[in-house]
């Protein structure tokens, strides 16, 4: 099916001028246009898309989609748009009648740690078998599922999406656009707690996947995860657990190496040497290597897509030079710092351990309870050295200074990067976690 005039027309959403063709992708970045893309202008933090429809139209946008209250000040010509009320609805409205095109698996997934990671080992193991189309980046959000519906092509025959929320009612939203056939929630962590208060919300909020699958529709449920565990969902579901042995596939502990890499054995049978380090990214691949069986992967295939799985970027990427970076800076709650800590810990280490860390965002009255725990799991974990930015890690230095960690906050990363060039030496090891808006990949970018 394509994006074309006709498609368009029948939505019913607005007005099409000047239009006759189709529609590669649609794109809300005039900066990334290409020939064939559709620019949606939209009303940006600092900015109006609307100023950038000259560039995007010049850098090869074959429709414009934009407001009325745009078109009734400005002077369309022979521009190609489309004029709605609202071209973030209409955007939301062509995915979701785009959508209804796909006659195949979509597989939904939603969950506070861990998502983008699974989603690519899902997505690894399924091009053994099938042609997979998924989210574009991390697009899981209002505009960012739409967009990456919308680059469904005709020769794919699978799709995994994944689904991100900060607010009660997002998923809902979200799964009645994909309207996918199979949901899986990765795990229930606090996260966003500003806005869905305690984990239980956090349950609440990722519930709504389940909640959403059509009634022959199938749900693979973590049993290890207690909230999850006692969700409501369809009649048909997968199960996976490392704890529980009254599940479909069962998973074991057999090794953990000298860089916490872990080896696992599936329902006894199927033995997996995992990559990246981390007993997270076990869970992950027992989730992956689940989807993957009940889509019919040859489990050779599974097992090697596994074994050879590339970490994702800046979520515990392992980069080795004299010394050690565990690069974990795209995002961080108190959950995922903690068993970012249970890593590097794990990890046997010639020189010090180094923890650079971000401020949590989004705990509301929470954070400076959060950051201060993360303190004291910092001194328990053996970290020689905690080098803090942000509004509330400084409590997280402060605390951790108490109980005999080197600690000191730093009111810019710049300085933190001057001491760890001048400090970090043969063999020592430097974990860098914090949440989006520190953008400590910064750090990162410069120590390596």
């Amino acid at each position: 099916m394509q994006i074309n005039k006709q498609f368009i027309e029948d939505l019913n959403g607005g007005e099409l001028k000047n239009f006759d063709s189709t529609i590669s992708q649609f794109e809300i970045d005039s900066r990334k246009i290409k020939p064939g893309m559709a620019f949606v202008a939209l009303p940006g933090e600092n900015t109006d898309g609307h100023k950038f429809l000259k560039e995007a139209y010049e850098n090869g946008a074959n429709l414009l989609v934009v407001s009325q209250e745009w078109a009734q000040k400005n002077e369309v010509g022979n521009l190609p748009v489309f004029i709605t009320e609202s071209p973030k609805q209409a955007l939301q409205d062509l995915a979701q009648k785009y959508r209804k095109s796909f006659h195949h698996p979509i597989l939904c997934l939603t969950g506070s740690n861990g998502k983008t990671t699974t989603l690519k080992m899902i997505e690894s193991i399924l091009n053994n078998k099938y042609n997979v189309h998924s989210t574009i980046g991390n697009f899981n959000n209002d505009l960012g599922v739409p967009i990456s519906i919308l680059a469904h092509e005709s020769n794919h025959d699978f799709s995994v999406l994944e689904l991100g929320t900060n607010h009660f009612g997002e998923i809902k939203f979200l799964t009645n656009i994909a309207q996918p056939t199979a949901g899986l929630i990765t795990n229930i962590g606090i996260g966003h707690v500003k806005y869905l208060k305690n984990r239980e919300g956090v349950a609440r909020a990722k519930e709504e996947l389940f909640q959403g699958l059509p009634n022959e529709g199938l749900a693979f449920v973590n049993l290890d995860d207690n909230y999850i565990s006692g969700m409501e969902t369809p009649k048909n579901k997968i199960s996976y657990s490392f704890s529980n042995s009254k599940v479909n596939f069962k998973g074991k502990i057999t090794n953990i190496d000298n860089q916490a890499r872990y080896t696992i054995s599936i329902n006894n049978e199927y033995k997996i040497k995992l990559p990246i380090p981390g007993e997270n990214f076990a869970k992950n691949a027992l989730a992956a290597f689940s989807v993957g069986f009940h889509y019919g992967v040859n489990p050779k295939d599974i097992i090697k897509s596994l074994e050879n799985f590339d970490a994702v970027q800046s979520r515990l990427n392992i980069i080795r030079n004299n010394y050690t970076v565990i690069d974990d800076s795209y995002n961080a709650n108190p959950d995922s710092t903690q068993t970012a800590l249970n890593t590097l810990s794990e990890m046997e280490v010639a020189g010090q351990r180094y923890f650079v860390f971000g401020d949590m965002l989004e705990l509301g009255e929470k954070a400076e309870f959060y950051h201060k725990k993360i303190g004291k799991y910092t001194a328990q974990k053996d970290i020689d050295y905690l080098l803090s930015y942000g509004d509330y890690s400084h409590i997280a230095s402060a605390s951790a200074r108490k109980l005999g960690v080197k600690s000191q906050h730093y009111e810019s990363k710049d300085k933190i990067i001057d001491r760890l060039k001048n400090q970090l030496g043969n063999g020592d090891i430097t974990l860098i976690k914090g949440s989006r808006g520190n953008k400590l990949e910064k750090v990162v970018e410069e120590i390596i």
